[in-house]
């Protein structure tokens, strides 16, 4: 096997454990250029077509990410950013004043009061505004 094959090889593998080590796409691009220049190299391309061919094909990969992920949407990190403005359905009847009540929000059960201080009935959908504490803060739709 010839050198930049070796190179080649070498970029992969600490591209892959950057990639292992990092929460985020940082580097995965970079493999399958890697690979494609592997391929020109058993093909005999001369190097700076191979150099050239790495550059624009991790840029071609690059530029689609960073397209992709424009598109996509937001993702909750934290159960906060997951349940606040999210809709809740009323499992237990909300009484703000009683300070009784519980919705079910992505399958789970919290224990809620309203905004506005008046009640919801069972089976009420509620939109979840904040957190506080341990209850959720919600509105009715």
């Amino acid at each position: 096997m010839t050198t930049m094959i070796y190179i080649w090889i070498g970029i992969i593998v600490t591209a892959l454990i950057v990639e292992a080590l990092t929460a985020g796409l940082t580097s995965i691009w970079f493999v399958p250029a890697a690979v494609v220049c592997i391929v020109l190299e058993l093909l005999k391309v001369p190097q700076g077509i191979q150099i050239a061919a790495f550059l624009v094909v991790s840029l071609i990969f690059i530029l689609c990410m960073r397209k992709f992920s424009k598109k996509s949407k937001h993702v909750a990190t934290n159960v906060t950013d997951m349940v606040i403005g999210g809709e809740a359905i009323v499992t237990e009847r909300i009484d703000s004043l009683a300070e009784t009540g519980e919705v079910k929000i992505y399958g789970k059960r919290w224990s809620a009061r309203l905004e506005d201080g008046e009640t919801a009935e069972i089976g009420d959908h509620v939109e979840v505004i904040r957190i506080a504490g341990v209850k959720l803060i919600c509105k009715k739709i």
